[in-house]
């Protein structure tokens, strides 16, 4: 087999060298052997070839290699340059200077790329500019409107289907905010393809009026206080600002939600009716957000139903100061109707006469007699009479029968006895969590002086309103005694 070095055959290195061994592996290679081998190596186009400059040191030594018996020969020697497979060298190479490519960039590179921000729990949307898609249009007459299971869908629909909505809640509802998709940047993965990336949960910045108020994926704002006035039966709305920030190292992006709360009871004046309940306790119940990661609904809004919402019964009693002297006559009351409402619903009307009178026999025999006996039997003799350590006493000892004591100082109206005290109807009503007023209202006409003066109408009016939180989830699910309220009474014409 021939070879080159150096760019020199093996022939050629032996005529220019003055130190050339032959030698042959198993006896002395003839001359005409040599000349043969010779030949035949420069006929023969070298297959290999050894990687080097022609500054190559050629060793001192020459090779023959015996074409005539080619198994016959062994030829080893150490060639002091390192020797290549052409192909895999050609395999290795490149062209490309590497100093010139442009540098991978830095992620992330621009600020995040998506923010998506939702809203739970209001009963109104206000002053939005149009609907974008009409199958969500998020216009509601009430709050029962929708299903539970709705909601869990439809609160979405402000943000996803109307532009720059003023969210509604009503007082004392929570208001919950969060955020979904808030994508960084985008970089690859392992299979090649573009992999988001989101921004980390404390990088998330909430704002309320500009002020940093929290941080992460969602926040909650709890009993929301009144921000919306109605004056002239018109409601004047001045919403609060809520932005919300999504940072990376690049920048920040932003979007701000504008919200406001009202009384269910003026509802209506922002769209549908009016409504005696708020969001919680017509759902008896709240969204909260998902933190569960094991959760189909990981990071979203699902409802937490809440028996707190629950519905307490409230007791309460009213007197008419003047009833039965003057021009105030019993018989007076008996001709006129008494007007009992909650949140501006009539709960009662009633004969004036029943709200305060005095109990005689035939009460007894109407059956008009204690009318808490049935609710709380524990207070009462074996008699029907109420019991010494409770008869028309205040509330102190009303938690001894588990019930809630806002008498504020009045009378009990469950410890009232009724056939020493008076009469004076016992009314029940219902109410869940969340702002309210009652009233009662009674009048007639009355003359002025004497028998040919004029008239004028006396009338009985009195309000109460429980607007501060009173009454919340924490508020223990059992009675309530508001006690037995006087009203006084004044005269219009």
């Amino acid at each position: 087999m021939a070879y080159t070095v150096g760019g020199k055959s093996n022939t050629q290195s032996k005529q220019a060298s003055n130190h050339v061994r032959s030698f042959d592996v198993q006896k002395e290679v003839s001359q005409a052997n040599i000349s043969q081998a010779n030949i035949l190596n420069n006929q023969i186009s070298a297959p290999a070839k050894v990687l080097g400059t022609h500054t190559f040191s050629i060793p001192k030594a020459g090779y023959y290699v015996d074409h005539i018996n080619p198994t016959d020969n062994t030829i080893n020697r150490l060639v002091p340059n390192p020797i290549f497979d052409l192909d895999d060298v050609q395999e290795q190479s490149s062209n490309i200077i590497y100093e010139l490519l442009p540098k991978e960039p830095k992620l992330p590179d621009a600020p995040p790329v998506s923010l998506n921000v939702y809203v739970a729990n209001w009963s109104r949307v206000h002053n939005f500019g149009g609907v974008t898609d009409a199958s969500r249009d998020p216009r509601i007459e009430k709050i029962s409107d929708w299903t539970v299971g709705q909601w869990k869908h439809r609160h979405k629909w402000p943000a996803v289907a109307t532009l720059d909505p003023t969210y509604v809640f009503y007082t004392q509802d929570p208001g919950l905010f969060y955020t979904q998709q808030v994508i960084s940047h985008y970089e690859k993965g392992l299979d090649g393809n573009l992999q988001p990336v989101m921004v980390d949960d404390n990088d998330i910045v909430w704002k309320l009026d500009g002020k940093e108020v929290h941080r992460g994926w969602y926040m909650d704002l709890s009993a929301m206080s009144r921000t919306v006035q109605v004056i002239m039966e018109q409601a004047v709305i001045v919403p609060k600002l809520l932005s919300v920030e999504a940072n990376n190292d690049a920048g920040m992006i932003r979007k701000e939600i504008k919200f406001a709360a009202i009384d269910s009871d003026d509802g209506g004046l922002i769209s549908g009716d009016d409504e005696t309940d708020n969001f919680t306790s017509t759902l008896e119940g709240q969204f909260i957000a998902d933190e569960d990661p094991s959760s189909d609904d990981f990071r979203s809004a699902v409802f937490w139903p809440d028996p707190r919402y629950g519905a307490r019964d409230m007791y309460i009693r009213f007197y008419f100061n003047g009833w039965g002297t003057g021009k105030s006559k019993r018989r007076k009351f008996r001709k006129t109707t008494a007007y009992f409402k909650v949140d501006g619903k009539e709960q009662n009307y009633v004969n004036g006469e029943w709200v305060y009178d005095k109990w005689q026999r035939k009460d007894k025999r109407a059956k008009r007699h204690q009318d808490a006996i049935k609710a709380f039997p524990e207070i009462y003799n074996d008699n029907g009479y109420i019991k010494d350590k409770y008869a028309n006493k205040g509330g102190s000892q009303l938690s001894s029968i588990n019930v809630t004591d806002w008498t504020d100082g009045r009378k009990s109206a469950l410890f009232v006895d009724e056939p020493e005290y008076g009469s004076s109807y016992l009314f029940k009503f219902k109410k869940k969590p969340g702002p309210f007023d009652l009233s009662m209202y009674l009048s007639f006409r009355v003359r002025k002086g004497g028998w040919f003066s004029k008239r004028h109408t006396r009338y009985w009016s009195k309000t109460l309103t429980y607007d501060g939180g009173e009454l919340n989830i924490d508020t223990p699910l059992q009675p309530i005694d508001l006690g037995v309220v006087n009203i006084g009474y004044s005269h219009k014409d």
